[in-house]
């Protein structure tokens, strides 16, 4: 029997639950909380994780799993715990806040608040007592329950500068974006970044940065750059030769804690592996390499096999530890390698995947040699034959099956409608370069399953367990489900997701739009404190401000409605001048604005009843990049749609040109607009 329970016992968060038997008395966030603090005059401790994170897990059972940590606690505060994937809305105003006060930022979170939820006091992890010059818990709870009797004024005063400063922050001074010159600004700056020698952006850690990539894709399709083609296929061979990819069972980690690509911070997100989905997809359609294309069919395998759920949407994240040890599922000894294949096999295998019997894997804190090994191939032409002709496919079917008899790494169970929408996405952008009808059939089922129990014409909500989706969705869920919808059109030409994309971006310019402005995140202030957050630099995943103009700018195309281009205009407008000082942070938006710049056409498709079929076209579009090209079905076309198999009406954004019929016609005519 546990010997204590806290009202987290009640959520449905797996983040929650990991700490519903702490000896704290966690509040989950809300109002009760809050009434409880103003009530018996106690500071608030806020602490925000998610589930899948290593130093949460280590400040859970350090700290908070303590019962002299908790009695601590409990005496000086009334504590809360949030889930950021579930509540990003607070987890953005305090990261916010976080930043301001200390330079920095990351996960667990842990906040000291007045009882009116201005904060006062923040940090990332904390150990139990303080060490090495990092303060302590303890010590922190100790010290400010002196500081709430003599220094509460102090408190209050910084509370006010840091509210005030909040307030002085937004908006940003806005400016004319000139797309063509932010899109070259953007490219100098990737450039300048760019590691030469392993592929990627900066130094250590090394972060995978998908939309980055998408940029250059597109900036190399219209300006024939080829320095940015290669800066773009270089990122990626050198992600998938490394253990930042796992080589067993596939999908792509958090990041690298090196330069190379080699050692990784474990736990794997959904937004990654959707994001690279669409940059391994794209980077086959530019180059037609097929070696990108096989990535990114491993990609989905990895989905389908470890991160769907029962009711065909994708699970949140898996974990970076297993065991309590960060890793541990996916590390090796050169005696279990020997063991499972045999020496000869074993010294081949070893030395493809860099095995060693020191160790390629050293603890990050002492850099000691732990004897076990992260698998990863050479980053050269080797590596690439390894992959491309699967040249140790048996004895990693041997590893994996030693491997699928550990205790795996927990899976976070959340269902999100803003991650499922960026999934389908990223599985949409794999469909048209491989024509894999099970991913469209994938892509079919988590958006008709969300429309038919998400979705009734009025709105969204963020959050799906237990067979009810909860909590008020954000700016994220529409404008990542806007693009997906807008896609799965153009993948099936079924007019009920073009009819539901209108009324997703109907609903999201009501909700979260200020005319003249951007878009905020949140609808309402129900974070009961801050300004609205309005927030368009790309992070691990595009803004909803960038995914809302790149689905504005698209739906414009479709429509020819001139609501949807001057609202996306508007958002570039509203961040010009951030753009202007830091393009890199806004790589995605710089996609959408190179939608808006043009070329980018409109090609309605008429179907001819012989050769013409819709599988058939998606075959032939495979073949070409064409990231600017949106699709209409219609009936206009005339008697040569049935000899050519297709005919096709173009439109750009200015003007509509002669049907021309066939595929070849409509290529050589995209070709000659220079979309």
């Amino acid at each position: 029997m546990t010997e204590y329970t806290n009202r987290l016992v009640k959520e449905r968060s797996p983040y929650l639950l990991q700490h519903a038997h702490n000896p704290v008395d966690w509040f989950p966030w809300g109002n009760e909380a809050f009434e409880k603090a103003k009530a018996e005059d106690k500071p608030v401790f806020l602490s925000i994780g998610y589930s899948t994170c290593h130093w949460c897990h280590v400040m859970e059972r350090e700290s908070f799993s303590d019962p002299e940590v908790g009695k601590v606690m409990n005496d000086v505060f009334v504590c809360i715990k949030v889930d950021r994937e579930e509540r990003p809305d607070v987890d953005k105003i305090y990261m916010d806040v976080c930043q301001a006060m200390t330079g920095g930022g990351g996960w667990p979170l842990n906040m000291i608040l007045l009882p009116d939820r201005r904060a006062v006091f923040a940090m990332t992890y904390m150990p139990k007592n303080s060490r090495r010059g990092q303060t302590g818990l303890i010590e922190v709870a100790i010290s400010m329950k002196e500081l709430w009797k003599e220094g509460r004024e102090k408190m209050i005063e910084q509370a006010d500068r840091i509210a005030e400063y909040l307030q002085k922050k937004t908006p940003p001074e806005g400016s004319e974006l000139e797309y063509e010159d932010a899109m070259k600004a953007t490219f100098s700056e990737l450039s300048a970044n760019f590691d030469k020698v392993n592929g990627g952006f900066g130094t250590r850690p090394k972060f995978p940065s998908p939309h980055n990539i998408l940029f250059l894709l597109r900036y190399y399709r219209r300006f024939k750059e080829p320095g940015a083609l290669e800066m773009a296929l270089q990122t990626l061979r050198a992600m998938r030769m490394g253990g930042i990819f796992d080589q067993v069972g596939y999908g792509f980690h958090r990041y690298s804690t090196d330069s190379a690509w080699v050692i990784p911070h474990f736990e794997k997100m959904l937004y990654d592996q959707a994001m690279l989905l669409s940059a391994y997809s794209e980077a086959y359609l530019a180059s037609q390499d097929a070696f990108y294309l096989k990535v990114g069919s491993q990609t989905f395998a990895f989905l389908m096999n470890e991160m769907l759920s029962p009711e065909g949407l994708f699970y949140t994240a898996l974990d970076a530890d297993s065991e309590g040890e960060e890793g541990k599922y996916y590390l090796w000894r050169l005696e279990e390698i020997e063991s499972l294949l045999g020496p000869e096999k074993a010294e081949h295998f070893s030395d493809a995947f860099n095995c060693s019997r020191t160790g390629n894997f050293m603890e990050e804190a002492t850099g000691r040699q732990t004897g076990r090994n992260i698998l990863y191939l050479k980053n050269d032409n080797s590596g690439v034959e390894i992959i491309s002709k699967d040249k140790f496919g048996k004895e990693l079917a041997k590893v994996a099956e030693s491997r699928n008899k550990r205790i795996r790494p927990e899976t976070d169970t959340k269902l999100l409608c803003d991650l499922n929408g960026l999934m389908v996405s990223g599985i949409l952008d794999y469909y048209r370069a491989s024509c894999d009808k099970l991913a469209l059939d994938t892509a079919k089922q988590v958006i008709d399953f969300i429309l038919d129990t998400n979705f009734a014409g009025k709105s969204l909500r963020h959050r799906y367990s237990g067979g009810n989706w909860e909590i008020n969705a954000f700016l994220d869920d529409y404008s990542f489900l806007l693009l997906a919808t807008l896609k799965l059109h153009d993948a099936t030409l079924e007019g009920r997701y073009l009819e539901t994309a209108i009324v997703l971006a109907d609903i999201m310019i009501q909700k979260f739009y200020d005319v003249g402005g951007a878009f905020s995140f949140t609808a309402a202030r129900e974070t009961g404190f801050s300004p609205m957050i309005r927030d368009g630099i790309d992070t691990s995943i595009p803004s909803g401000n960038s995914a809302a103009a790149y689905g504005l700018e698209l739906l414009y195309l479709k429509t020819g409605d001139s609501r949807y281009k001057e609202t996306a205009e508007s958002v570039f407008r509203y961040f010009g001048s951030e753009i202007g000082r830091n393009p890199m942070f806004f790589t995605f938006m710089m996609s959408a604005a190179g939608l808006a710049l043009g070329p980018s056409l409109k090609v309605e498709i008429a179907l001819g009843n012989g050769k013409g079929s819709l599988e058939s076209l998606h075959r032939e579009t495979a073949r070409h990049y064409l990231p600017n090209i949106t699709y209409m079905k219609t009936d206009a076309g005339g008697g040569g749609a049935r000899d050519a198999g297709f005919s096709f009406n173009v439109c750009g954004r200015d003007a509509c040109y002669p049907t021309v019929q066939g595929f070849d016609g409509l290529m050589k005519l995209i070709e000659k607009l220079g979309a």
